[in-house]
């Protein structure tokens, strides 16, 4: 587990703040994510954030898109956090 220092955190021999912003959109961009289909996939992306010890910043979603700020450990890969949302 790493520990947060002044908005930081802190490895064996560093120090370390990564962020994400990641966006996904629906397929040709329809207009389905409202309501219940909303609320759960937040739920989702939330206990998969907690399963990997990543801490989701913010969380908004809009009819056609999500917006994510994702902060995370420096051992795991942008794209494959992206993998493990989607």
């Amino acid at each position: 587990m790493r520990k947060k220092e002044d908005g930081y955190y802190r490895g064996s021999s560093c120090k370390y703040k990564l962020i994400a912003h990641i966006v996904f959109v629906t397929k040709f961009r329809y207009k389905i994510l409202y309501g219940k289909l909303d609320n759960d996939l937040k739920k989702i992306m939330l206990d998969l954030a907690n399963e990997n010890d990543w801490y989701i910043q913010i969380l908004e979603t809009d009819i056609d898109h999500i917006h994510i700020l994702l902060d995370y450990h420096q051992t795991d890969s942008i794209s494959n956090i992206v993998k493990i949302l989607k």
